[in-house]
């Protein structure tokens, strides 16, 4: 919105969201990430923050204008706010008001994980470990039920961490991001995910989930077709092409349209090479071929 902020004086403050989601909004036009990431904060008070760390208006700063990525909007996609989605914000808003009301806390708080859903947790990854457990001792039941349980796992908990959504403190959303059974790494996630598609949601042409399907399927694909796409796109989309991106990008060996994505930590970078061996060369390592091919090769693909 023609406003520089100044991301050190934002962390200073403490920023609620934390260290990590800022680094999705460094060096880049970060309004409709802005939006989509405050969607139900009080306008008043992300106002007041945003004065506090204001480091003046774009105007006077041209040679980042210059050097800036576009970020801000895309082609004929509209910013502004449609009536249904005021009407939308106006109610999930309404609705935590009134949950926060009844447990006595903040609305904040009230949007975060309750009780039920940390247990939910808890059995998830129970239920995962020891599936693991007999995967990695070759049984057939846990080849079976290995991608679904991480699934479960995957969704439940480093999806909604990487959003913020399961605790008010921002470390445990962060570590809790390193739990993702399809991706392996946080800095892969936050960029695809959530600082591109859930900020261009279906817009063709911004959005890396419709990339991937637009990649698969041509002209009218038939709807029984849609499994083996997703067993296609999946491991290959998100875990070898989205990686290369990532890394080119980075390293200015390529350019991506949404601009540079943030730099990896150390332990971001493990974590992804880490899962890759798990996943991947652990079980031809361990069962030979063809039986290490299969057990590699169905979980990445359900």
């Amino acid at each position: 919105d023609g406003e520089v902020i100044d991301l050190d004086r934002l962390s200073a403050l403490s920023h609620p969201g934390g260290e990590a989601v800022l680094k999705l909004a460094d060096g880049r036009d970060a309004t409709m990430l802005y939006r989509s990431t405050h969607a139900l904060a009080k306008k008043e008070v992300m106002s007041s923050w945003l004065k506090r760390c204001s480091a003046g208006k774009l105007a006077s700063y041209p040679e980042l204008a210059r050097k800036l990525p576009s970020h801000g909007s895309f082609e004929n996609f509209s910013e502004a706010d449609s009536p249904f989605a005021l009407d939308l914000r106006k109610a999930a808003r309404s609705y935590f008001e009134e949950q926060a009301s009844q447990r006595g806390m903040s609305v904040r708080q009230a949007t975060k994980a309750p009780l039920w859903k940390w247990l939910l947790i808890v059995l998830f990854w129970s239920a995962y470990a020891m599936c693991f457990v007999k995967w990695l001792q070759g049984s057939y039941l846990a080849l079976i039920a290995l991608p679904w349980l991480g699934s479960l796992v995957t969704f439940h908990v480093a999806h909604d961490a990487s959003h913020g959504a399961l605790s008010t403190r921002p470390w445990l959303n962060e570590l809790l991001t390193y739990s993702s059974f399809l991706v392996g790494a946080p800095h892969e996630w936050y960029w695809q995910h959530v600082a591109l598609h859930h900020v261009w949601t279906n817009i063709a042409d911004a959005d890396p989930d419709a990339k991937h399907v637009r990649r698969w399927v041509k002209g009218n694909a038939p709807l029984g077709a849609m499994p083996v796409v997703w067993a296609i796109a999946v491991p290959i989309g998100l875990q070898v092409l989205y990686s290369y991106r990532y890394v080119s990008s980075r390293l200015g060996l390529s350019s991506e349209a949404m601009g540079v994505p943030p730099d990896f930590t150390v332990a971001s970078l493990c974590s992804l090479l880490l899962q890759r061996f798990i996943l991947y060369v652990l079980p031809v390592w361990r069962f030979g071929f063809p039986y290490g091919l299969l057990w590699a090769a169905y979980p990445a693909a359900v």
